[in-house]
């Protein structure tokens, strides 16, 4: 069965469940789910029946539903959602939690994993080289450190033994 779970300290993990096609839900108690918030609007909106999972729909509540951290009048809920009624926050829990993942599974460790291309199809640019944008010197140059830093830090060095020797000397 689907739930939706308190995060807020209001209601620090009180359960909601989603037991039915259509819930009604608000503040006022003519609602299917009363949620006592005086950020919930008396009629806030409703939760569908969408497959195996439930469709929020915000019915022109004052103070907005957000899933994830937008804004929405009209969204599916997946596992794992934040959904934001008010200013009231839960986590969606869907009744098939395994039917929502979208994302492939994690290999095993040890698996050798390609990083050459996606399942797409697409690798890297042709044109890419680095995500630093600093480049590093090139190889032509031997390594050499350019002259003038050697002339900037030998003019250094003689006005530090200059400035040592007045000091101390005289």
């Amino acid at each position: 069965m689907a739930k939706l779970i308190a995060k807020s300290p209001e209601l620090a993990e009180q359960v909601f469940e989603l037991d039915s096609p259509l819930l009604t839900f608000g503040r006022v108690e003519d609602n299917v789910l009363c949620i006592p918030h005086g950020s919930i609007s008396s009629h806030h909106g409703e939760f569908r029946l969408d497959g195996t999972d439930y469709r929020l729909v915000d019915t022109g509540s004052t103070n907005g539903s957000k899933v994830n951290d937008v804004s929405v009048t009209n969204h599916l809920l997946r596992h794992g959602d934040l959904v934001l009624l008010g200013n009231v926050l839960f986590v969606y829990e869907s009744a098939a939690p395994e039917n929502n993942a979208s994302a492939a599974p994690l290999p095993r460790a040890g698996d050798r994993v390609e990083l050459g291309a996606n399942q797409s199809g697409v690798g890297r640019p042709a044109t890419f080289v680095n995500l630093f944008a600093i480049s590093k010197p090139s190889k032509t140059d031997g390594g050499r450190i350019p002259l003038i830093l050697i002339t900037a830090a030998a003019i250094a060095l003689a006005g530090a033994a200059y400035l040592a020797y007045t000091t101390f000397a005289g």
